[in-house]
């Protein structure tokens, strides 16, 4: 599938294959599966690309920690979150790398 994302009225980028793709709020940003990889490109001011940094960037970046195993990708306002390996990483606002959320008891 080839994806197009649109980053403030500007076409940010072309690729393939992805196998998903989420957008986070109004021109905020977008994330997708990669070659098994989370990546995600646009706003950065809440560390929502995951990259470590607030840069924002119009072309994807990987997500540090996430380069394999990724089966889910949803990305919100200044955050995102992934499944990797059954496990629910989230960054963004605080984290501006990815932590692994706490599972529940059953």
């Amino acid at each position: 599938m080839n994806v197009v994302a649109n980053f403030r009225g500007r076409s940010a980028i072309s690729f393939e294959p992805a196998k998903a793709v989420t957008l986070g709020g109004i021109y905020r940003g977008a994330c997708a599966i990669i070659d098994g990889g989370a990546r995600c490109w646009g706003a950065n001011d809440g560390g929502q690309l995951g990259d470590g940094t607030t840069t924002q960037s119009l072309a994807p970046v990987q997500v540090k920690g996430l380069t394999s195993g990724v089966t889910d990708v949803s990305m919100g306002w200044g955050y995102a979150c992934a499944i990797k390996d059954g496990e629910a990483w989230c960054w963004g606002g605080t984290n501006k790398e990815p932590t692994r959320v706490p599972s529940f008891p059953e």
